[in-house]
């Protein structure tokens, strides 16, 4: 959308925003080898810790005994899923969300941490005491096809005791809803269908759909199948953590390596407040909007208490590293559409899979809220969900593709385009509504701006499908795909900004993890105040409030408004001194010790 409102929100001429070779803040600290992210950690008298994982797509532990791995020299614990220990703690629903218990006796896919927690001193000894467990295990049904999972006679693979927790997690929240009462990021609404063996059911209709077909001159009707993916983080899951005393307070202080973005969950879960958790490492590691922090980054201060405050680490493999980042699809799309391209109803019919239980409701059904349909100018918009519950892993939060599937309004406009012998350009531009709502006919400056430089850059020169070749033979694909930047509205939002010592300076907490979100982010501030990007002086500091929610392009346009919007604030208070410093001045000129300050924040 365009900026309508904010300070130079209309601005079209750049100096730092968009140049080439800014250089990367912690590049240097990255290509050297310095950057030290959560496995790199290593502490005085440090002891290890290794989650049990399943070996089954579905199955619950029955008995574990621990005896012969206890007379392991080395071996320090064995905690199991039903110790005491686990009721110490806060469960963090930015992890895996609400659960019966913090660690599962049952796991819903193979590779899943299930059961107990062995303590060693050494790595080598925590495999090989994990060896001499003897486990009771009892195998479970399982789905890993969504499409049999829609069979209503197959057992349950969720018990009973998800029901509350599902209820609280996924049902609308009275405090997630918009100023005009929408309901935002919700599972279920009270009045979808009741789940039916392993299916539940999102719709969600907007506008009137009977209406939207009468409209309608054409049917425009298709599939679009997308598969799973399973990707890795190039830096293994890991944390340390041990715990001191506060020489002033005698308050507990946790330290905590490995763990850097939301940090408030961890602060959370251990009932500490902010100035006694101390983390100094910035550097997580790229992946895409993942929010999920995995039991191996939280349960170390757990386990450290557990031995007297001694370090421990807890550290992936790279195969326990692989996690579910796009969950399959399939959509059956049906569009009413005029004679002249103009989408006037879109009816989506969804099969989804909904992974173990409390994936990611982004990964399932948070297309309903933020997918493609809600910038067309079209308001008759039916999504029906089927979510099938499966054994085929578990979703942290998101992909690239999932939520806002861009696709599925994409192969539609080129389906309308061909049958109309029409630039899909010019059909995405009849059915895009305007900057400030669904009922604005003016004109996107961002998608017009796209559109000039992409043809320019492309030669775009359209033509019908099928009417021309390459020089080999072959046809060439989609040359343009319908998409937008979504604001990340529900996020909060910090920015503070100083001017000291002839600097700006730009606090922040991180993390480093692998999409330049703070750089975006300085370059703004350059911009805005009229100085270099050097000018700024990024501070990395894991005390302040500023923390990188942008996870890529899409969120970098949220906060980047918070931030443009106080570098602005700061250049007035600037300005505002340099006046005081002028009227500070004798008749030569001279200055006489006004009151003009250097350091001033916002």
């Amino acid at each position: 959308m365009a900026d309508l409102i904010g300070a130079n929100g209309q601005r079209t001429e750049f100096k730092v925003v968009g140049k080439p070779n800014i250089p990367g803040l912690a590049s240097y600290s990255m290509a050297a080898g310095i950057a030290k992210y959560g496995a790199d950690y290593v502490f005085p008298d440090m002891v290890y810790a290794k989650i049990l994982r399943s070996p089954y797509a579905h199955a619950r532990v029955l008995s574990i005994d621990e005896s012969e791995a206890m007379k392991i020299p080395g071996v320090l614990d064995v905690v199991k899923w039903d110790d005491p220990i686990f009721n110490e703690i806060n469960q963090n629903p930015m992890a895996n969300g609400p659960r019966p218990y913090y660690l599962m006796p049952e796991a819903y896919f193979e590779g899943e941490e299930v059961g107990c927690i062995v303590i060693a001193e050494s790595e080598s000894l925590c495999e090989e005491a994990m060896k001499a467990l003897k486990i009771e295990w009892k195998v479970l049904p399982f789905i890993v096809d969504i499409k049999k999972g829609l069979d209503k006679s197959l057992d349950k693979i969720r018990g009973p005791e998800w029901e509350p927790f599902e209820k609280a997690y996924y049902q609308a929240q009275p405090d997630w809803v918009t100023r005009d009462g929408y309901r935002l990021m919700t599972r279920y609404y009270p009045e979808d269908p009741e789940r039916e063996g392993n299916v539940s059911y999102n719709f969600k209709i907007d506008g009137d759909l009977d209406a939207g077909w009468k409209e309608s001159d054409f049917t425009i009707e298709y599939d679009v199948n997308v598969n799973d993916i399973y990707v890795t983080s190039p830096n293994p899951y890991a944390s340390v953590a041990f715990w001191d005393k506060d020489q002033n307070t005698g308050e507990d202080v946790l330290h905590l390596e490995g763990m850097v973005h939301r940090t408030f969950s961890i602060q959370y879960m251990y009932g500490i407040a902010p100035e006694n958790f101390v983390h100094e490492g910035m550097f997580q590691g790229g992946k895409y909007c993942d929010w999920g922090l995995r039991i191996a980054q939280e349960v170390t201060p757990l386990l450290s208490k557990r031995l007297g405050g001694r370090p421990v680490r807890c550290c992936h493999t790279r195969e326990e590293n692989f996690d579910l980042a796009r969950l399959q699809t399939m959509m059956h799309v049906k569009l009413g559409v005029t004679k002249e391209g103009l989408i006037t109803v879109v009816e989506d019919h969804i099969l989804k899979d909904n992974a173990a239980p409390n994936s990611s409701q982004l990964g399932t059904v948070g297309d309903r809220d933020w997918g493609p349909y809600y910038t067309l100018k079209c308001k008759n918009i039916g999504q029906l969900f089927t979510c099938v519950d499966s054994n085929r892993g578990f979703m942290h939060c998101s992909s690239q593709f999932f939520p806002f599937n861009w696709d599925a309004l994409t192969m539609g406009l080129y389906l309308i385009a061909e049958k109309m012998g029409k630039d899909p350009v010019e059909i995405a531009r009849l059915n895009l509504h305007g900057p400030s709502s669904q009922d604005d006919r003016d004109p996107v400056p961002s998608f017009e701006k796209c559109v000039e430089t992409g043809k320019k850059l492309m030669n775009w020169n359209w033509h019908k499908a099928g009417t021309r070749r390459l020089p080999d033979g072959r046809l060439h694909g989609a040359s343009f795909r319908y998409g937008m930047c979504p604001r990340h509205g529900f996020c909060d939002y910090t920015c503070k900004l100083h001017y000291r010592d002839g600097k700006i300076v730009f606090p922040t907490s991180g993390p480093i993890q692998g999409f330049y979100g703070t750089e975006c982010y300085t370059m703004i501030i350059a911009e805005e105040l009229g100085v270099s990007f050097d000018d700024v002086q990024v501070i990395f500091d894991y005390r302040e409030k500023h923390t990188d929610q942008s996870f890529g392009s899409d969120g970098v346009t949220g906060q980047g408004w918070i931030v443009k919007e106080c570098a602005n604030k700061l250049k007035k208070m600037i300005l505002e001194e340099a006046v005081k410093y002028a009227e500070g001045t004798d008749e030569k000129g001279e200055y006489n010790y006004g009151p003009f300050t250097r350091n001033r924040g916002v």
